[in-house]
């Protein structure tokens, strides 16, 4: 026999706060999910909070907000129907009230009622909890630039499966992030003396892509993590996610030591002329030509199957011998955009070996090497 609450079950909140909060968990949840109750929210009201949960099982977020309300209860709600109501929804107080008996919840704003059915609680899986995890505390800002400037590089691949995550290794006053999908690859290093422990693991990409979503450069993060997940808490949201089980490749032997010509050019303006070259480019390889001679540098860009080509000219810092040497135009792009540096370094070895690219200037804290594979002419 089941007890049904006969006390009242309601909150209030500001449709524009809650709609904040949803749009954080709605990240998590997929569009075609493996079970129906993933496309809902899981909601729990207790002690003057309301949290928010959305889960796809391997990665979730829980983010929380102060309601006024009556009871503790808690309910699960389609995801997608209440964020396209609230979405279209001026800002207003509104009333949420769970009916247990009849299983649905109502939204009462200025303008009408809106009924959803609930789900069955007993079937939202539960979420990983931080248990046996080790703890480092970063500012949100690195953190946010590590993660951005290594997830482009990771890779689609589904037979690579490693290399479809972001690289992290925990050492004594060090943290660093890599990536590489075989084209290209990235390396940021972050030091710092309150970094402790030794643990190394890979992020998903989509558990990144929400951090980089939720997560406001001025916060502080608790990083968290154990053999199994990765825990980021920042104000009231917390995201988790599984780690990928695989072993990563050995990044590190493939980065060039001798690499010792090297080409310095203006960021803005070398990006531009790429933009504008590969515009010319042929559809299957992309290649971009960069011949290079004593202080110059030509972008060249061919398409034989239209007759479509493309060349410009810009000022640089090169001593060496001439020399030509292609990419894969998009590849270079992604690199190139999400470097900050006014100067950007080549150092090139020859056409056909690796070359990496650099920003002119490093923070003493933070260094960033990036290394793209060039196309053989």
């Amino acid at each position: 026999m089941f007890i049904i609450n006969s006390e009242p079950m309601n909150f209030t909140v500001s449709s524009s706060l809650l709609l904040d909060h949803l749009q954080k968990a709605d990240g998590a949840i997929d569009a075609n999910p493996t079970m129906a109750i993933l496309q809902d929210f899981k909601f729990d009201v207790k002690g003057g909070k309301l949290e928010i949960r959305g889960t796809d099982l391997t990665t979730s977020v829980t983010t929380s907000l102060e309601v006024e309300h009556e009871g503790d209860f808690s309910f699960v709600v389609p995801a997608k129907i209440l964020v396209n109501t609230l979405k279209a929804t001026p800002e207003q107080p509104i009333d949420v009230q769970y009916d247990e008996e009849n299983h649905r919840v109502t939204v009462t704003n200025s303008m009408g009622k809106y009924h959803m059915a609930t789900g069955s609680i007993h079937e939202y899986p539960s979420l990983p909890q931080v248990e046996h995890a080790q703890k480092i505390q970063l500012p949100a800002s690195i953190l946010l630039e590590g993660l951005a400037k290594t997830v482009f590089a990771t890779s689609t691949d589904q037979a690579r499966r490693a290399m479809m995550g972001v690289y992290t290794i925990v050492e004594e006053g060090r943290l660093t992030l890599a990536s590489t999908d075989a084209h290209k690859l990235v390396e940021f290093v972050f030091e710092d003396e309150n970094i402790h422990g030794e643990a190394d693991f890979i992020l998903p990409k989509k558990g990144v892509n929400l951090v980089r979503s939720i997560l406001d450069s001025g916060d502080e993060v608790t990083f968290q993590f154990n053999p199994q997940h990765a825990f980021f808490q920042f104000e009231e949201t917390q995201v988790a996610c599984k780690l990928i089980e695989a072993n990563y490749p050995d990044y590190k032997n493939i980065i060039p030591k001798d690499n010792n010509t090297e080409l310095s050019v203006n960021r803005n303006d070398f990006l531009q002329s790429l933009k504008r070259i590969s515009i010319f480019t042929n559809e299957s390889t992309r290649q971009v030509s960069l011949n290079l001679n004593e202080d110059s540098l030509t972008l060249i860009a061919r398409d034989i199957d239209y007759s479509n080509d493309a060349k410009e000219q810009l000022a640089c810092f090169y001593k060496g011998e001439p020399i030509q040497i292609a990419f894969n135009a998009r590849f270079l792009l992604e690199m190139i955009s999400v470097l900050d540096s006014d100067e950007i370094v080549f150092q090139i070895n020859s056409p056909n070996r690796a070359v990496l690219v650099l920003p002119s200037e490093q923070n003493e804290s933070q260094k960033l090497t990036m290394l793209i594979m060039p196309i053989i002419i």
